[in-house]
């Protein structure tokens, strides 16, 4: 079976279990990933369909530039996270491929009778590590994938091989998934202690969310990489990290709530406002360089967009979050 943890530096998690435990993963990341966005595709020509009464395949180069400038954003969202998730496949498979980490644990072997003596007391494990900014959009892009139930009618899509899905595979791919789900919640579960009680309730009662833009989520991952405290104990060190993570995870499924006065009374987001205001403060009074959160970065994105200042926006964005030593990260 899969295991997870979080790795020595908090900067992530490794993802392990044998060549079987991945690959099932892998196939069901993959298959059920596509399925899916094929399915919201689909669900969107339906759309344009019934509107205008013409079908892509039969749309003039004028239709087909208006079908994607109109559903522009809603496509590029789901594209992104066929492509993002697809990355984590890419991962997967190397890992099991041998390509990542490999490890021995024991198997019991040991404790059987004398008549396995020639029997391995271990057995070969691979693993994968995944930056924690990415581990959060991954948990929450397949909750929400697994959450909006598929239509029947998207079965008529042929999948990669030119196989025709078959629900019985669906369902298996769910399943794996939903055990995959699980584990990443339980490893939040110990990651922030007394605090996850707060934030799971905040996940399970908001309304909607929108996974991060792909530009934060670097962004960010070179700002908790490059460690930007100094002097601090193991302890104070594992704290800093902590904090940071919980703010990135209130982020990643749309801290705006937690700024917007109408859900101010309600009790979810008052205890996990508190947690959020908290974690921030810790962060910035023992950060050399600011926190940034999502809600900031993206109303000041939403004012270079407005004044039409793209080249400006981009050196904002390379100097915001300074830039990590990669050669010599340490998970």
């Amino acid at each position: 079976m899969i295991s997870i943890k979080t790795t020595k530096k908090f900067n992530g998690i490794s993802i392990q279990g044998d060549f079987e435990d991945l690959n099932h993963l892998y196939d069901a990341l993959s298959e059920y990933t596509n399925f899916y966005i094929d399915g919201i595709m689909l669900e969107i020509e339906s759309d344009y369909v019934k509107q205008h009464g013409v079908a892509i395949k039969d749309m003039t180069p004028d239709q087909r530039e208006e079908f994607f400038t109109l559903n522009k954003h809603e496509i590029n969202y789901f594209e992104e996270m066929r492509e993002n998730l697809l990355g984590l496949c890419y991962d997967i498979r190397h890992a099991y491929q041998g390509d990542r980490g490999i490890g021995l644990v024991e198997n019991g072997c040991e404790m059987l009778s004398a008549c396995t003596e020639n029997l391995p007391l271990m057995n070969l494990q691979f693993n994968v590590e995944v930056l924690y900014p990415w581990a959060f959009y991954y948990l929450f892009a397949l909750r929400d994938m697994l959450d909006n139930m598929y239509k029947p009618e998207w079965f008529n899509s042929i999948g990669e091989q030119g196989v025709t899905r078959r629900e019985s595979d669906i369902h298996l791919y769910r399943g794996v998934l939903d055990t995959f789900i699980a584990l990443l919640w339980k490893n939040l579960e110990e990651l922030f202690g007394k605090e996850y009680e707060a934030f799971y309730n905040y996940y399970k009662y908001k309304d909607c969310f929108s996974l991060l833009d792909r530009s934060y989520l670097t962004g960010i991952c070179n700002y908790l990489v490059a460690d930007y405290c100094e002097g601090l104990s193991k302890v104070k060190y594992s704290n800093f990290k902590k904090n940071m993570l919980l703010i990135l995870a209130y982020d990643s499924v749309d801290s705006e709530n937690l700024y917007n006065k109408q859900y101010s009374k309600e009790p979810h987001v008052i205890a996990s406002k508190k947690s959020y205001v908290k974690a921030l403060e810790y962060v910035n009074k023992n950060a050399t360089r600011p926190y940034v959160t999502n809600f900031d970065f993206t109303k000041k994105i939403l004012e270079f967009a407005l004044k039409g200042n793209e080249k400006e926006a981009v050196a904002w964005i390379n100097n915001l979050f300074g830039e990590a030593d990669w050669d010599t990260f340490e998970w």
